[in-house]
């Protein structure tokens, strides 16, 4: 069981190591609406989700108006759902 607990803590220490390190997000679109987009994620897992759970909140913060923030939030989280296949459509 201690070889166990090791194991954990070390996964949570590596986890707490990759979250520190940079990461690289861009993001291209062509003009228009429905223009041709395209987006490359480059670093540790842990890093990534820890920068989402940074930029989410900032951009939803820019909308100044709460209702709005609201559906943003709402629209991020079905079109998410949907583009991993957990939508019901």
């Amino acid at each position: 069981m201690e070889n166990f607990l090791n194991f954990m803590k070390s996964i949570i220490d590596v986890a707490k190591k990759d979250a520190e390190a940079p990461i690289v997000i861009c993001f291209c679109k062509e003009s228009g609406l429905n223009g041709k987009r395209s987006t490359t994620v480059k670093g540790p897992d842990a890093a990534i989700f820890a920068s989402l759970c940074e930029l989410v909140p900032a951009a939803i913060k820019k909308i100044p108006d709460k209702d709005m923030q609201k559906i943003t939030l709402a629209l991020l989280y079905e079109e998410s759902m949907r583009e991993l296949g957990f939508s019901e459509e």
